[in-house]
């Protein structure tokens, strides 16, 4: 793995291996690379002459992959049964 930090357009740093295959998005089937956040959270890049930036700001399904505060809440709470039930 060859990972490598990237700095996108608005400076966001992301971690992306680029020896890795670049994939397609699943909406609207442009060429993506997945990058690692500070935070640990993988985010859709795309590289665009000699920029990066991320996929949400050009892809037009971006909403569609983007969780709402109850997802959240509501994914929190299943974690929280799955282990209470251990």
């Amino acid at each position: 793995m060859n990972y490598q930090p990237i700095k996108l357009l608005g400076g966001v740093i992301v971690q992306v291996d680029l020896d890795s295959h670049q994939t397609t998005c699943s909406k609207c089937k442009k060429l993506i690379r997945f990058g690692i956040t500070t935070s640990g959270k993988y985010m859709p890049v795309i590289k665009i002459g000699d920029s990066w930036q991320s996929h949400f700001t050009d892809c037009k399904f971006a909403n569609t992959f983007r969780k709402t505060k109850i997802d959240e809440i509501e994914e929190e709470e299943t974690n929280q049964e799955l282990l209470n039930s251990l």
